[in-house]
């Protein structure tokens, strides 16, 4: 088929349709207990110019006398479309101390 074998043209307009967009979603979860240290991150960015930054860290120390837990985590995300612009952070820490008698 080619456009001029077409019999009715309609003009369409976008003005009030949501094209494009930015969006962004981040989220940090941390435990720490008993000789155990969890640590999670998430960052998610949607436009057209995007970055995302996630970082975990757990650290673990244990003797005869003392049980010690350590967990970091941190989400970052940005989103940029055209003028609009997202930005998300997230950190979250635990911290465990457990003295052994």
């Amino acid at each position: 088929m080619n456009i001029i074998d077409l019999q009715i043209c309609e003009i369409v307009e976008f003005d009030n349709q949501i094209i494009g967009g930015v969006k962004t979603y981040t989220n940090t979860n941390t435990f720490a207990g008993g000789g155990i240290a969890l640590a999670q991150a998430d960052a998610a960015a949607f436009g057209d110019d995007t970055s995302t930054l996630a970082k975990t860290e757990t650290k673990i120390y244990e003797n005869k006398f003392s049980s010690f837990g350590y967990a970091s985590a941190s989400a970052d995300a940005q989103a940029k479309d055209g003028s609009k612009y997202s930005k998300s952070f997230d950190h979250s820490v635990a911290v465990s101390y457990i003295f052994r008698n």
